[in-house]
């Protein structure tokens, strides 16, 4: 390195190191709310899902989610992805920045007048405060809205360095053009996003959609203890309501333990193409989006209404979606760093001795389920020790 180089890399450094302080403290503070949101989410089942139906709960944790994310997606996320990556000055950021909440309003209202007009005499009976919770629900994703500009701002206040430059008074057209071309994806990724709530509340049933929303809210707990003890756990934590009612709940939390790791290599795959692609690769990527939604949909109208599979048809076809999308953004990241240097899924996968641990560790626990049981305390206690003796090899083996 020569000097001028030298000199231009101990400039640069406190910026970055600025920057990487910043990002850390942000991301700190990300991790508290999520955790403290994540405790207080399930002490709250604890209470709730001892006094509620499945019916209900399916209600609240698949029809109404589903509305607040509708709104918040396709309102804000395609302008909040471009106006967080630009570097452009303040003042051009923050007059894009009001266009979801403009956008969000109409939105809003065309999203909460069909759920109102969909809403029957029968289920208007069966659930009195379904309209008003509508309502409600619309009325918070806006406020949500309303403080977006300030929201990006305070992201890309992230940038440590200062702007000199004179402030815009009117849209930036690059910008609007990058802003224009992600929110027409969030469309089609709303759709492989949320797409499992949609397909569930047209083809199955009140009842599946509440064994649903129990396995979605409890799958990230699980999956350390994986399938073979999501009948011990939901009979310890939720009652036999749920772990030998009707719907199967633990049957579909097993298989969602498997589709978590799904979910992972997905978020981190194609987080990385958002990230780094351009104007044009992510046009290219919106026309896959319409392969990739037209795949779930096929998918889930097999497994859910052919096969009759319910809530764990659901599950696999977002299997199917996410194993799409993960080998569409594995090919493109290969692309990506393909003049440099050659990646290999072997690079990081476990070593084989890693696999074999795991895949006796599940054959010895799923004995154990079947021939020790889990009914009563005791069965309960000795299934649970013959996990953890297995955890303790898997973990040497490691």
């Amino acid at each position: 390195m020569d000097k001028k180089q030298a000199e231009s890399a101990a400039a640069t450094t406190p910026k970055d190191e600025n920057l990487l302080a910043a990002t850390a403290k942000g991301a700190s503070y990300l991790i508290l709310l999520q955790f403290l949101s994540r405790m207080l989410t399930f002490s709250l089942n604890q209470i709730v899902l001892r006094y509620i139906s499945k019916e209900t709960f399916g209600i609240a944790s698949v029809n109404l989610e589903l509305l607040s994310s509708t709104i918040l997606f396709i309102s804000r996320e395609g302008f909040r992805s471009a106006l967080i990556r630009s570097s452009k000055n303040q003042q051009s950021i923050l007059n894009l920045a009001y266009i979801p909440t403009l956008f969000g309003l109409v939105t809003t209202l065309i999203t909460c007048a069909y759920y109102l007009s969909t809403i029957s005499e029968e289920q208007s009976l069966q659930f009195p405060y379904y309209r008003l919770a509508v309502m409600l629900y619309g009325a918070a994703s806006f406020l949500e809205l309303v403080v977006e500009p300030l929201f990006v701002l305070a992201l890309n206040q992230l940038k440590a360095e200062c702007r000199h430059c004179c402030s815009s008074y009117w849209f930036d057209k690059t910008l609007l053009n990058l802003g224009i071309t992600m929110t027409k994806q969030s469309f089609l990724k709303h759709v492989l996003t949320e797409g499992d709530k949609m397909l569930i509340s047209v083809l199955s049933s009140m009842q599946d959609r509440g064994i649903y929303a129990f396995v979605v809210n409890y799958g990230l707990i699980f999956i350390c203890f994986a399938t073979n003890y999501t009948s011990t756990l939901i009979d310890l934590l939720v009652g036999k309501k749920w772990s030998v009612g009707e719907g199967d709940a633990p049957g579909v939390l097993a298989m969602y333990c498997i589709y978590i790791p799904f979910m992972g290599i997905n978020g981190i795959t194609e987080g990385f193409v958002q990230a780094v692609a351009s104007k044009k690769d992510l046009t290219r990527l919106s026309y896959f989006m319409v392969l990739f939604s037209v795949c779930f949909m096929t998918s889930g109208f097999v497994f859910m209404h052919l096969f009759k599979l319910g809530a764990t048809g659901l599950i696999l076809a977002n299997m199917v979606n996410l194993a799409i999308r993960i080998s569409y953004s594995w090919h493109f990241i290969r692309k990506y760093f393909g003049k440099h240097v050659t990646l290999s899924v072997r690079q990081w996968s476990p070593h084989v001795a890693t696999l074999a641990s795991f895949v006796l560790a599940w054959f010895v626990t799923h004995w154990s389920k079947n021939s020790i049981g889990w009914y009563t305390l005791k069965e309960k206690g000795l299934h649970i020790a013959v996990g953890g003796v297995c955890f303790i090899l898997v973990s040497v083996v490691m």
